[in-house]
């Protein structure tokens, strides 16, 4: 008789393990319809879809981090980082501690356009708080440094900030971040904006050593050097940088920032050479900088560009100007 019930508890056992296999696999297969549509633009079926998995399987958490993803699109940040403590609940993984901080730091980012300055100094808190956690599971996680310098420009905590950079670079000197390698761009874009040129030109150099494909990295690289008036080391760089994205298939409009750069810079440097011995390479120089302004308003269609493409004609305008003198 005892030996009719272990065989008995033991069928069920295993009829139970095959059930809850059944449901994991299914619920894997799932979330793959789930991300075809989310490809596809069409969130909320894709939402539905995942919620679906989670219904068979509730211990995926991979359907939970995906549909952490689309409450991020539409920016429901609360929404996202309850998805993203569900996801981290059934597996303590770092990278979903990483997330929450991120969607804090986009909910601040939010907050401060619409001056709410108090509310998102707590967004902000709250990043940083999340980031440590990350960090205290790895401390060479380079995506939670990255987040927490982040975290601490939006709440104006500069110092910390380059710390943050600084040890997201040791991390991971190569980590690319949408194409680029942010660890550094951003750091040497913070020295640049209080005017610590030669500290930015170093990381930024750096950077290059280690991300030598890096065009949006090497544009501003280019756009210090033009302000510390190295125009022609500038302009090469910038025309690298644009090698770099086209080689690369960076979309246009990582390329606007070099396209106008190199124009800035072609027009200085043919201005500081007006009265040298080089004076005869001026109208070429002057020349060059018209056909990449003249480029850069083919390609700047977006209403965020329209400063810069009025500043652009105005720029034509007054080079074809100065042409017209210098052939006098």
């Amino acid at each position: 008789m005892k030996s009719l019930q272990k065989l008995v508890a033991f069928g069920c056992l295993a009829f139970c393990v095959v059930a809850c296999n059944s449901a994991k696999v299914e619920s894997a297969r799932i979330v793959q319809d789930g991300i075809k549509l989310y490809e596809a633009k069409q969130l909320d079926k894709a939402l539905a879809t995942f919620k679906n998995a989670v219904s068979r399987d509730p211990n995926n958490d991979k359907a939970y981090e995906l549909m952490a993803q689309i409450e991020l699109d539409y920016h429901n940040y609360n929404g996202a980082v309850q998805y993203l403590e569900l996801a981290a609940g059934i597996y303590d993984d770092p990278r979903y501690w990483c997330k929450m901080g991120n969607a804090h730091m986009e909910y601040g980012r939010d907050l401060l356009r619409a001056r709410n300055l108090s509310e998102a100094a707590l967004a902000f808190g709250k990043c940083t708080s999340e980031m440590k956690r990350a960090i205290e599971h790895d401390q060479y996680y380079a995506e939670a440094h990255l987040g927490m310098a982040r975290c601490y420009l939006g709440m104006n905590r500069y110092d910390d900030a380059a710390k943050a950079y600084e040890k997201a670079i040791r991390s991971n000197p190569t980590l690319r971040t949408n194409g680029v390698a942010a660890q550094y761009q951003e750091l040497g874009a913070l020295y640049q904006k209080f005017g610590f040129f030669r500290e930015a030109q170093a990381v930024l150099d750096n950077g290059m050593m280690n991300n030598p494909d890096d065009g949006q990295l090497e544009t501003t690289l280019a756009d210090v050097l033009y302000d510390t008036e190295q125009y022609e080391l500038a302009i090469a760089h910038y025309n690298t940088a644009l090698q770099s994205l086209t080689r690369m298939g960076q979309s246009q409009a990582t390329q606007l920032t070099a396209y106008y750069g190199v124009a800035r810079a072609s027009a200085a440097l043919a201005q500081s050479l007006e009265l040298s011995e080089r004076h005869e390479e001026v109208p070429g120089i002057y020349n060059q900088a018209i056909k990449y302004y003249e480029q850069f308003i083919a390609l700047a269609v977006s209403d965020e560009d329209s400063i810069r493409k009025a500043d652009a004609v105005e720029r034509i305008r007054e080079i074809n100007s100065k042409l017209e003198w210098l052939e006098q």
